[in-house]
C-alpha cells in the first residue's frame, strides 16, 4: 500500500468560511450532499473542521424553543393594525460556525503515507483527514477514498 495523500485526496474541497451562519451551513452540506468540511478563516487558512454531528449536538443542546409563549402578540401594533396571526421574529439565536466548529484539524500532509491516514483516522475515530500545504488546503481524505485505495491493492476474489 504504497499510496501517499496526494494521490487519493480529493482536491475539490468544499470550504467552509468560519463567518458563516450555521443555518446556511446546513442547506450547503444538503445541497451538496457532504456531511463535513475544513472551516477557513478570510486568508483561507485551516481554523477548525464542521460536520453533520456538530449542527446536530449544537441544534439538541441550545436549550430553546421553536416559538416562545408570549403576550406581545396581543397588543402589538404594525403600521396601526394588529399584528397578523402567525407573524414570527427571525430566530436572533443563530450563530456562525466558528462558535460550534471543531477547532482541533487533523490534517496530513500530502506526502503522508496511506498507512500513516489510516492509523490518524482509526486512532481519532474520525471520517475524513484535511490534507495541506502549510496552512492551506489542498485535498480532502474521507474513509471511502482510503477503502477505495485499499481496494486497488486487494487481490480478485475468485467466486
Amino acid at each position: 500500500m504504497g499510496y501517499r495523500a496526494g494521490e487519493i485526496m480529493s482536491t475539490e474541497v468544499v470550504l467552509v468560511q468560519e463567518d458563516m451562519d450555521v443555518k446556511e451551513l446546513a442547506r450547503l452540506f444538503l445541497r451538496r450532499q457532504i456531511s463535513g468540511a475544513p472551516v477557513v478563516d478570510e486568508q483561507n487558512e485551516l481554523v477548525g473542521v464542521i460536520s453533520q454531528t456538530d449542527l446536530v449536538y449544537h441544534s439538541l443542546t441550545r436549550g430553546e424553543a421553536l416559538a416562545d409563549d408570549s403576550h406581545f402578540y396581543e397588543s402589538a401594533r404594525m403600521e396601526g393594525g394588529r399584528v397578523p396571526i402567525g407573524f414570527q421574529i427571525e430566530d436572533m439565536n443563530s450563530v456562525p460556525v466558528s462558535e460550534i466548529m471543531t477547532p482541533v484539524v487533523h490534517s496530513v500532509s500530502e506526502r503522508a503515507g496511506l498507512q500513516t491516514i489510516i492509523n490518524l483516522m482509526t486512532r481519532k475515530h474520525i471520517h475524513r483527514v484535511v490534507v495541506t500545504r502549510g496552512r492551506k488546503v489542498v485535498g480532502i481524505i474521507s474513509a471511502l477514498d482510503v477503502l477505495g485505495a485499499v481496494r486497488k491493492n486487494l487481490a480478485p476474489v475468485a467466486s
